[in-house]
């Protein structure tokens, strides 16, 4: 009797079963002593793939396995339930796909796919669930780059070597970032300050932009982790800023406030103070990194990068790139407000357009913001930026008589109370059905007499007093020029 294909099919898998049932029983015989790693394997043991992999080494000894069943089972459970996702991740995102394949490098490693499991060992899915859960980096940097290790003298930021101390003054967000340190698997800084985070606000640029000169000191001999191993000294306007304040600029890699002062003096915390922190290397240190304050005059050499950024949309966005929505705001202020040189309109562009309103309030109140950024920005979808732009006192006429047609009685109360707006859209602001513009028309020096007079009749209290006293203001002035002419 002949089979059909569908019953071939079913006899080869029935024997493959078969095969997968005895691996099975076999790897829960090994696990008889162990409860706890027996319910592990219970999810596992009606999985092909996991039961063949487990029994390939601890089963039929085709790859040996230096670890137990037992130690192995956690890994290999987690990385069941999420080798899926690892996959899919691996071949849509770009910075997870660098990521494994600089661990695994592709002509080195027995598998082509995070999902190939079959050659894959214990310590390989331990390392890719490690890259799998690491945050995205907010901010693009090469983490390979290691040019910061070298003299100042030679282009790097070292400045100098203190016993076991490395003295580093980071001159870019990038430089700041690796200098600090971070765990080369899961990515977590090894300090806690805000100039070293990749997955939140980092505020190198805010710093620096202020003149705040910040200084890592590494101590070699520590572990990377040891917060005392590693120390930031901030200087502001030339002078170490050393107070104990936690958070503060001159700090351990926990961000715990160390102080400078007398360690003899009993009321001193002498475990966050900087001469017992550094020892016999206190001296030296400091005054290393106050002649390199003295050498740019206690300014940071970072403001010509800000500068750049207004010419080079791409260090602009690089910049703002990862900043929560104020420090970008307070980032943008400091690129706008502490230069006088031109800026390209792709830069001011990126700002309008910026998803920051942060940053397009920066832009919308600036005085210098060209007239297609501002008109770009009369449409913007938050109320206060349109507010903003209506209150500029460079906002032209041309843009202002069209947010007198705003749906937000914010918006148009602002341009009814902008000196640039015309006589013509002032008396169409004058029958607005919203107090506020009304009021904000009756304050206009450019609102003409007759609308004045309407306006002195209004319904409400306010805006007839307002119109009032700007038609006696206006009556008292022309008595005046009158008086004076006669005179004359």
């Amino acid at each position: 009797m002949l089979l059909t294909e569908r019953a071939i099919r079913q006899l080869i898998y029935n024997v493959l079963l078969e095969g997968v049932r005895e691996d099975a029983d076999a790897l829960s015989a090994l696990l008889t002593d162990a409860p706890e790693a027996l319910s592990q394997f219970e999810p596992l043991s009606m999985k092909p793939k996991w039961v063949n992999w487990l029994a390939d080494r601890y089963v039929r000894s085709k790859y040996p396995a230096d670890d137990t069943l037992q130690d192995t089972l956690p890994v290999v459970v987690s990385f069941a339930a999420a080798d899926a996702a690892i996959s899919q991740k691996y071949n849509s995102n770009s910075q997870f796909k660098t990521a494994v394949d600089t661990s695994f490098p592709p002509g080195e490693r027995k598998w082509n796919n995070p999902a190939d499991a079959a050659a894959m060992s214990t310590t390989d899915m331990s390392t890719l669930l490690t890259l799998h859960k690491r945050p995205k980096d907010k901010i693009n940097i090469n983490r390979a780059d290691t040019s910061w290790q070298l003299p100042v003298e030679e282009g790097g930021n070292k400045i100098g070597d203190f016993g076991p101390w490395e003295l580093y003054f980071p001159t870019s967000q990038q430089n700041s970032i690796n200098i600090a340190g971070a765990d080369p698997e899961t990515h977590k800084p090894y300090t806690a300050w805000c100039t070293a985070r990749t997955a939140g606000s980092n505020l190198f640029y805010n710093f620096a932009g202020r003149g705040v000169m910040l200084f890592y000191a590494i101590n070699t001999k520590a572990t990377p982790k040891d917060p005392k191993g590693r120390i930031s000294l901030g200087f502001a306007r030339g002078e170490l800023v050393a107070k104990g304040h936690n958070g503060g600029m001159t700090v351990d890699g926990a961000n715990i406030g160390l102080n400078n002062n007398d360690p003899n003096d009993p009321k001193t915390d002498k475990i966050n103070n900087l001469q017992h922190i550094f020892g016999a290397y206190y001296t030296s240190i400091l005054e290393r990194a106050e002649a390199v304050v003295a050498e740019h005059g206690g300014e940071h050499p970072v403001k010509s990068e800000l500068d750049a950024a207004l010419q080079d949309v791409v260090k602009f966005k690089s910049m703002l790139s990862g900043l929560r929505d104020d420090d970008a705001g307070d980032l943008c202020r400091l690129i706008f407000g502490n230069s006088a040189k031109p800026v390209s309109l792709d830069v001011w562009d990126a700002a309008a357009s910026h998803k920051s309103e942060s940053v397009r309030v920066c832009i919308a109140l600036n005085l210098d913001t060209p007239l297609p950024v501002l008109e770009k920005l009369a449409s913007d979808t938050v109320v206060h930026v349109r507010d903003l732009v209506a209150r500029n006192a460079k906002t032209p006429r041309t843009v202002l008589e069209k947010m007198a047609a705003d749906s937000d009685s914010y918006v148009r109360a602002t341009v009814a109370y902008n000196s640039n707006t015309p006589s013509h859209v002032l008396e169409k602001l004058a029958a607005d059905p919203r107090k506020n513009v009304r009021v904000g028309v009756a304050l206009n020096d450019n609102t003409s007499s007759h609308v004045l007079e309407k306006l002195a009749a209004d319904r409400v209290a306010v805006i007839r007093t307002e119109a009032t006293r700007a038609l006696k203001r206006r009556m008292s002035s022309s008595d005046a020029s009158l008086t004076a002419s006669s005179q004359n």
